[in-house]
């Protein structure tokens, strides 16, 4: 489960770096933005999704120890 948060998590950076880079004229900066969509103007959406996925997951190991 944490490999699927740390892809999110390089998704999230990749996107962040290439949304910097692309007004530097930077090709694979334009790639990556063109492949994703608008992740690259909104990287925070990816980062308030991963966080909520993160915690989504420790509440539910805490409600599933509790109950054991």
């Amino acid at each position: 489960m944490w490999g699927l948060f740390l892809l999110l998590v390089f998704a999230t950076g990749l996107a962040y770096v290439a949304g910097g880079l692309q007004g530097q004229g930077v090709r694979w900066a334009y790639q990556v933005c063109a492949a994703t969509g608008g992740l690259c103007d909104h990287a925070d959406w990816g980062a308030l999704t991963t966080g909520c996925s993160v915690l989504a997951y420790l509440a539910w190991r805490l409600i599933r120890a509790i109950r054991a």
